[in-house]
């Protein structure tokens, strides 16, 4: 706060014939500036680099037969990141959704058919509703899967 006050006494500032409003407004954004530095420096140590990365035991969960590809987004808008997995099985292409938990575990899958041999995953939000869809090239079928997100409607 020292160096606040220091500054909004500054001559400078003084004669620019500012009034106690703008001062105000400068004393603000100074704090904001200040405590987004502290913030920044303070985050920044506590991510200390590991010198050997290291993990837990994998948790193996049944995606069905060939997945092919993964992408993470938050799509039930709870906050907590979930799966979705492009699978492309003798039988079926669908893309699995796994609802995350938030602690590294996730539900059921949910399956939304597709095309042909599913073999990437795209997430955007296509229709402009703040919620994450989904997209897949379908390589057998020659096609684009669009999933549009319909969470909350």
């Amino acid at each position: 706060m020292d160096t606040v006050n220091s500054v909004l006494s500054n001559r400078r500032l003084a004669r620019t014939n500012c009034s106690r409003v703008n001062r105000s407004v400068v004393a603000s954004i100074l704090l904001i500036v200040v405590s987004m530095y502290w913030s920044l420096t303070s985050h920044a140590q506590s991510q200390i680099a590991c010198p050997t990365p290291s993990f837990s035991a994998a948790t193996n969960i049944a995606a069905g037969l060939w997945p092919s590809a993964i992408i993470v987004a938050d799509f039930n808008r709870d906050g907590k990141l979930d799966l979705v997995v492009a699978v492309r099985g003798e039988t079926t292409n669908e893309v699995g959704v796994f609802l995350g938990d938030g602690q590294g575990g996730f539900g059921q899958r949910t399956y939304f058919p597709v095309g042909l041999s599913p073999r990437k995953i795209a997430v955007g939000d296509f229709n402009c509703d703040g919620k994450p869809d989904i997209v897949t090239p379908n390589t057998t079928s020659n096609n684009v899967s669009i999933l549009l997100n319909t969470c909350g409607r």
